[in-house]
């Protein structure tokens, strides 16, 4: 689709449903930005039950992919994933700033279970995915920690989908923002859903300290007065990128 028709066809099919989707596809553009990088491991941050892995494990054939879900109701569908494809690994534990057991408060929405409780703002939103159904301790890690415990020699892609605490995964992941890391994909917060939890300017802060910046936003989610909730955010190190 040529650059008049897509944003026409944009106009034309936002204008008034503010919850669709965006028309651009972050998987076949990230696999475009990392064409010329050697990817051997890819970290994916709430795997959930792998889904989001597989696709980029079909993009990058030989990187090892490392799923990290604390949710004990995922865990039998990525352990039948490692099974059928052992590069694809489990981790039960969950990504911060610090290691030790931490409070995991799981949501009626697994999706949308956290280190961080969901705020009036999430509940009002989205009133049967926010609910809150238990909580339990879990073991974290940060990134760094767990990279050097298991001989990682470095970390050249991050995906992110942990409702909130992207911000403090990223603080544990400074030596390897500092000396492997590409590109990120994430999501974002623009309205705060998580009592204490990220929003996207909190993210942008730590990795412009690392020398990262905002390639583009993808699946823009808005409220009903099209005020824009959260979306998809790709950043990129523009250096490694050779730009």
């Amino acid at each position: 689709m040529g650059k008049p028709l897509k944003v026409l066809a944009r106009h034309l099919l936002y204008r008034g449903k503010p919850n669709l989707q965006s028309l651009d596809d972050p998987y076949p553009t990230i696999a475009k930005l990392l064409r010329d990088i050697d990817i051997k491991h890819i970290v994916d941050a709430g795997a959930s039950d792998g889904r989001i892995a597989k696709r980029f494990g079909k993009r990058f054939t030989t990187a090892q992919l490392h799923m990290f879900e604390p949710n004990p109701d995922y865990a039998p569908a990525l352990a039948e994933l490692h099974a059928e494809q052992p590069r694809y690994h489990h981790y039960p534990v969950v990504l911060s700033d610090t290691p030790g057991e931490k409070t995991f408060y799981v949501t009626a929405d697994p999706g949308s279970s956290s280190l961080y409780q969901t705020n009036d703002a999430m509940k009002k939103a989205y009133p049967e995915q926010a609910a809150h159904k238990a909580q339990m301790t879990v073991p974290a890690t940060t990134l760094d920690q767990w990279a050097d415990d298991n001989n990682i020699d470095g970390v050249q892609f991050i995906k992110m989908d942990i409702q909130g605490g992207e911000a403090d995964m990223m603080r544990g992941a400074s030596r390897l923002l500092d000396e492997s890391v590409v590109a990120i994909y994430t999501e974002v917060f623009f309205q705060n859903f998580y009592e204490g939890g990220a929003t996207y300017s909190d993210i942008d802060l730590v990795l412009r300290e690392h020398g990262f910046g905002l390639y583009s936003l993808y699946k823009p989610r808005h409220d009903e007065n099209e005020r824009v909730l959260f979306a998809d955010a790709v950043f990129v190190n523009p250096k490694r990128l050779g730009w």
